[in-house]
């Protein structure tokens, strides 16, 4: 036996499940900080994983005969898949490019936006058969949302895409300060 979990042993099949959860959970979470560069909070992150990885293999490898155990080590990395995701999303780091194709020559999109405040580059272009406004906005994640929606009010029938954007090269942001860029979306 490698570990002795003593007490905790009749729910050792619970603890190998919470603990591989939150081991794949804190995973995907140190990799959203390394994608974003912050260098402590992902070596932070990745030493909890450890901790936390450790306990569930030593549950798994005290009894390999154990077939549950092996199913819920492999139950518990799907939960802390989803879970991992799931906060991703709310902690949205990062920033996307939106490019917005403007089909109707009688509303000016770029405008629009601008007046609600945010930066915005226009882009005079020829569609397929007509000329076209191409509206481009450089956004927080946690913007998009409430970017987008307003977009479909103002013009339902317009075309856009969403790009990941790695650095933004002087980024200002009218919106926002950098702290709310880093706070859990509700």
């Amino acid at each position: 036996m490698f570990l002795d979990f003593g007490p905790f042993e009749e729910y050792i099949g619970l603890l190998i499940f919470l603990a591989r959860m939150l081991d794949v959970t804190l995973g995907t979470i140190r990799n959203l900080y390394v994608n974003a560069g912050l260098k402590i909070s992902s070596a932070v992150a990745g030493f909890f994983q450890m901790i936390v990885w450790v306990f569930a293999v030593a549950g798994l490898v005290n009894d390999l005969n154990d077939i549950s155990r092996i199913i819920l080590y492999a139950l518990g990395f799907s939960a802390g898949t989803i879970a991992g995701i799931w906060i991703e999303d709310k902690i949205a780091l990062g920033f996307r490019s939106v490019r917005i194709m403007n089909q109707n020559q009688e509303l000016s999109l770029a405008n629009i936006l601008r007046d609600k405040g945010y930066n915005i580059t226009q882009i005079p272009a020829q569609g397929y058969k007509d000329k076209v406004e191409v509206v481009i906005a450089i956004l927080s994640r946690k913007e998009i949302d409430n970017f987008t929606k307003l977009v479909e009010k103002i013009a339902p029938n317009v075309f856009y895409t969403i790009e990941k954007v790695d650095k933004p090269h002087r980024f200002t942001n009218n919106q926002k300060s950098i702290i709310d860029m880093f706070r859990i979306r509700k």
